[in-house]
C-alpha cells in the first residue's frame, strides 16, 4: 500500500513538471482549438 502511494506521488510530480514545463504550448493549441471552431469567442492572443 505505501509502494501504491509513493508511486502515484511520484507520478503527480512528474505530471505536474511536465504540465508547467508544457503549458505554453498547450495554453497555446487550446486557444488555437477554440478559436477555430467558436469564431464567437473573444480573442485570447491579443493580451494587455
Amino acid at each position: 500500500m505505501l509502494r501504491f502511494i509513493r508511486n502515484t506521488f511520484v507520478i503527480l510530480i512528474a505530471a505536474s513538471i511536465l504540465l508547467f514545463m508544457y503549458s505554453d504550448t498547450i495554453i497555446n493549441w487550446l486557444q488555437s482549438q477554440m478559436t477555430c471552431c467558436i469564431p464567437d469567442l473573444p480573442d485570447f492572443h491579443t493580451r494587455p
